[in-house]
């Protein structure tokens, strides 16, 4: 009938705000990979000889030269000599990273990318290490992964999509930091554009 008028339900068409809160919540992996917390090296008995050598000598140092509160430095002294001997004999545990499109997920927790502030590449004893820099107000200022040699590349690729690559001024690497931390990688070994120019 002409003049009535008929009700019909359109469906809802979903907005751009829905299809973006949508991806916000599917986390996706882009790469993942297992490695160790620190890198470890088996000790030999060298190894352990002379740390207890060194403690030692510096114990009776102390003890000869009579200072006032040697037997507190003492037990300092032991108690960071078994620290270290535990330190030198367990190894790290395998922990699970994972590169994923809202953050980095290590150490069963989700960094996101607006929380870190940069990362950059460092070599240490022939292993590869990945550190993430977070804002000086966190709680951590700074945390280290272990990489393979395969997987540099393409990390690297996944991480600069999202991240800075620290300068070596912005990581403070330094003589000493070169000796905690490794070489710093610069960002022209991952991008051989850079060489040519």
């Amino acid at each position: 009938m002409p003049g009535k008028a008929s009700k019909v339900k359109l469906a809802k068409l979903p907005s751009r705000e829905a299809e973006n809160s949508n991806s916000r919540r599917t986390l996706e992996t882009l790469f993942s990979w297992r490695a160790p917390s620190r890198i470890w090296r088996p000790k030999t008995k060298v190894w352990y000889l002379s740390s207890a050598a060194l403690v030692l000598a510096v114990m009776l140092f102390v003890v000869l030269s009579k200072y006032p509160s040697y037997p507190w430095l003492i037990l300092m002294m032991i108690a960071f000599l078994a620290l270290w001997f535990i330190h030198g004999t367990i190894p790290p545990i395998e922990t699970e990273h994972r590169i994923t499109n809202k953050g980095f997920y290590t150490y069963s927790i989700l960094y996101t990318w607006d929380n870190i502030a940069r990362f950059w590449l460092a070599k240490k004893e022939n292993q590869h290490i990945l550190y993430l820099d977070f804002p000086r107000h966190l709680r951590e200022p700074r945390i280290t992964i272990l990489i393979d040699k395969e997987d540099l590349q393409e990390i690297f690729e996944l991480m600069i999509s999202h991240l800075k690559y620290s300068t070596p001024a912005e990581a403070e690497y330094n003589f000493v930091s070169r000796i905690i931390y490794g070489e710093y990688l610069p960002i022209s070994q991952f991008l051989p554009d850079l060489d040519k120019a």
